[in-house]
Order: structure tokens, then sequence, then C-alpha cells
């Protein structure tokens, strides 16, 4: 005995699948709108003047992230963080982040200050204490990273949260990139390899919506050209017997 689904059924099913297709079709759509206005918002900020010691306590925090800031203050050397497994240029190496204790105790950031080799730490290291500049130019990030402290003592990501609590005093709910626009150090040999990268996004969600919107449309051809099949027979049988 062999069981057939009812056509009604069937259909049923297959125009909720199509729905449901055509559906995630569109959401990739919205998803893309939304990312772009993200996109065209962070990087209208990067046009923006950068912040600095007369402006930073004047606008909301919340509005901080891919801002840029120029601001006075001093390097706390004694307490340093390295971030580890950072692949570069095809090298293995590792970021440096060392806290900027702001002019006049306006609070403490946290700032990564580049990438090197593993090898090159400790030169590193000193290359930055002979050069301690007592302004921090970079990008704000306010967002959040979760990582931890290794056994090694390295850490797996910029943890500011985590960080902030092996210090002796509070850190600001924000981070620091130190530096320029990537494509300024591209070519760079220097350590540590410092900079930034343009506010993008790099899932198609274009491409995404027409995957979706394909399969619905390969489906509902597929459903038409069934119905179309399964109906010929039935015109023959009525055919032969109305002769």
């Amino acid at each position: 005995m062999n069981f057939q689904v009812p056509n009604y059924i069937l259909f049923s099913s297959i125009t909720l699948v199509i729905i449901l297709l055509i559906s995630l079709g569109f959401w990739q759509i919205e998803r893309n709108d939304w990312k772009q206005n993200l996109i065209l918002e962070k990087n209208t900020n990067l046009l923006l003047e950068p912040l600095n010691t007369s402006t930073i306590n004047e606008i909301d925090k919340k509005s901080f992230d891919y801002r840029r800031i120029s601001i006075e203050g001093k390097w706390d050397f004694s307490h340093p963080f390295f971030l580890g497994n950072k692949v570069k240029k095809n090298n293995l190496g590792e970021e440096i982040v060392i806290p900027f204790l702001l002019a006049n105790n306006n609070g403490v950031i946290l700032v990564n200050r580049g990438w090197y080799p593993v090898f090159e730490r400790q030169k590193v290291i000193d290359k930055l204490k002979e050069n301690q500049s007592e302004t921090l130019e970079g990008l704000i990030r306010v967002t959040k990273y979760t990582g931890k402290q290794t056994s090694n003592g390295v850490w797996t990501a910029f943890d500011r949260e985590s960080m902030g609590k092996k210090l002796p005093y509070e850190v600001e709910e924000w981070v620091v990139f130190e530096g320029k626009a990537e494509n300024n150090y591209k070519n760079s040999s220097a350590y540590p390899i410092q900079g930034w990268a343009i506010y993008t996004s790099t899932t198609p969600h274009i491409e995404y919506a027409l995957t979706w919107f394909g399969l619905a449309l390969v489906l509902l051809i597929a459903t038409i050209a069934r119905f179309v099949k399964n109906q010929r027979p039935k015109n023959s049988i009525l055919s032969q017997q109305s002769d």
C-alpha cells in the first residue's frame, strides 16, 4: 500500500517554505540597510574633530565610538598588558596595552599601542619608554571584548573590564587604539605597528538575500512543474473517456 500525501497538505507546506525563504531574503536586506547606516554613522564620527581635554567631558560617552582623540597625560609602564596570538604579515606576534593617565586626574584609559613580533617585546617596551609623548592620539572604541589572562601572562583579548581589575585605579569604560588609519602603516617595518581600520562590513547580506530569493524561485518553479505534470494524465484520461 502506497501512502500519498494529499495535494492540499503538500502545497500548503511548500507555500509555507516559500514564504519563509522570501522572509529570510527581506530580513537580509533589512540587515544590510541597518549595517550600511551603522557604517555611515561610525565613519561620519571619524570626520569630526578629535576629542581633547576641553571637549571630552562635554559629550555623551555613548557617542564616543569611532571618535578620534588627542589628549594629554602620561603613560604607566608599571602595568603593561600583552595580547597574544596576533598574526600580521604572516608573523606571529602580540599587541601591547599601556594605561594612560589623563592630566589633572581626569581618568585612566587603556590604550592598545600596537603590534610587534613576539621576540621584539623588550625592544618595543624600551622604544616606547624612550619616546614618551605626553599626547595620546588614536581612535576610541566603545565596545566589549571578552578575554582572559593565560598561564604565561598574555591575554586572549582586549578585555577592558578584566584588565581594569588588575590595576590600582579605575579605568574608563572605553578604550583607545593608538595611531592613525592603518593605510598609513601598510609598508611600515618599524615596531610597534599602530593604527586602526575604517569601519566596514564583510558580511555579504545582499548575496545572502539573493540566495534565499533564488531558492524560493526554484522551489516555486519545481512545484508548478510537478502540478502541471500531474494534471496531464488526468486530462488525457478525460479526453479518452469523452471519445
